[in-house]
């Protein structure tokens, strides 16, 4: 293992994809991500209690044929994981696993931009 590579959601290069695929480097966040995403996270999780009625596709709305279905906070989490199961799977073969540790790195880096909002602990 060549070492580590930070994830800051930015810098993620191809050849670093590469080398955490085939197992030559670590992955961790960058200093400072986890805290970002976890403040992230409260301000969503307060602005749902202080202002239900901003809509927000996939968070209290559903999606793609349930873009216009409101989803009721006691709701949100069973709503969430029926989500990830109804878009977790696959057919044929099984993907090499350097493939899917690339893939997982590439994933992480997006969530290192903020954007997702997931849970830290996930």
């Amino acid at each position: 293992m060549t070492g580590t590579v930070q994830l800051d959601g930015k810098n993620l290069t191809t050849g670093e994809v590469v080398d955490i695929g085939l197992g030559r480097a670590a992955v961790a966040f960058a200093p400072g991500v986890e805290k970002k995403i976890a403040r992230l996270r409260t301000g969503l999780e307060r602005q749902l209690v202080e202002r239900p009625d901003i809509r927000m596709y996939g968070i209290n709305v559903g999606c793609g044929d349930l873009k216009d279905t409101d989803i009721s906070p006691a709701a949100f989490e069973e709503y969430q994981e029926r989500y990830i199961k109804a878009h977790n799977c696959g057919t044929g073969r099984a993907i090499p696993v350097a493939i899917a540790r690339a893939m997982l790195a590439i994933r992480l880096n997006s969530f290192a931009k903020g954007h997702s909002l997931s849970l830290i602990h996930i």
